[in-house]
């Protein structure tokens, strides 16, 4: 598991790199286009190579599929098919996330721009920490719980809030109010992370001599 975590922030900041560069050497709309061209070969390239890979057997072109189509194996559902689009749209996501705060943080004036840069790089790690729990959040209802269900509905409705967390924060960056847009896109997460580190800061001291059966 934390294997698989520094994999993918890895991924991510190479990824986030790439589309800083493109903002900010052909624009906006170049940097969209371009991107999702070459997201999209990518993808079919690493569809190829996993759907030309023996079953069972690991080689270096399960190696290099890692890499362009990371995401969507919780949501297969045993298909091939869901894994290359679901990874084009976290790509993608990525990407216009990233160029468009890239692309916004040139417009601002020279004597803010070093803390309009803090402000957009925190916004840009509070929505890849949002999408991040979506796409969890939506492969455990996918695996475990059917959405008729008490905790398939609760589960949507986490859902709902992150997506809800998100837009809110897109619109008050797209209005001019980027330290707003990350206290609503980061704050909940933040503070669910801080009390859980409270409840196994808790465990760790006063539980040690406890049953755990």
């Amino acid at each position: 598991m934390n294997f698989t975590i520094i994999f993918r922030v890895m991924l991510i900041t190479i990824a986030v790199g790439i589309c800083h560069w493109l903002a900010n050497t052909y624009g906006l709309w170049v940097a969209v286009g371009s991107w999702a061209v070459g997201t999209a070969i990518g993808c079919c390239v690493g569809t190829l190579l996993l759907w030309t890979s023996p079953i069972g057997r690991a080689n270096w072109k399960n190696w290099i599929a890692g890499y362009l189509i990371p995401w969507g194996t919780r949501l297969n559902r045993g298909k091939l098919w869901p894994i290359p689009v679901i990874s084009w749209v976290v790509w993608m996501s990525i990407g216009i996330a990233t160029i468009n705060l890239s692309s916004s943080g040139t417009t601002e004036a020279q004597n803010t721009a070093q803390t309009s840069g803090l402000w957009h790089a925190l916004l840009l790690v509070s929505w890849f920490v949002d999408g991040s729990a979506f796409l969890y959040i939506l492969s455990t209802l996918s695996q475990n719980f059917s959405v008729t269900s008490s905790s398939g509905r609760s589960l949507l409705k986490l859902l709902a809030f992150l997506v809800a967390i998100v837009g809110g924060s897109v619109i008050l960056h797209q209005s001019g109010h980027t330290m707003w847009a990350v206290l609503v896109a980061g704050g909940p997460v933040l503070f669910v992370a801080i009390g859980y580190g409270l409840f196994l800061s808790t465990m760790l001291i006063f539980g040690r001599n406890a049953r755990w059966n």
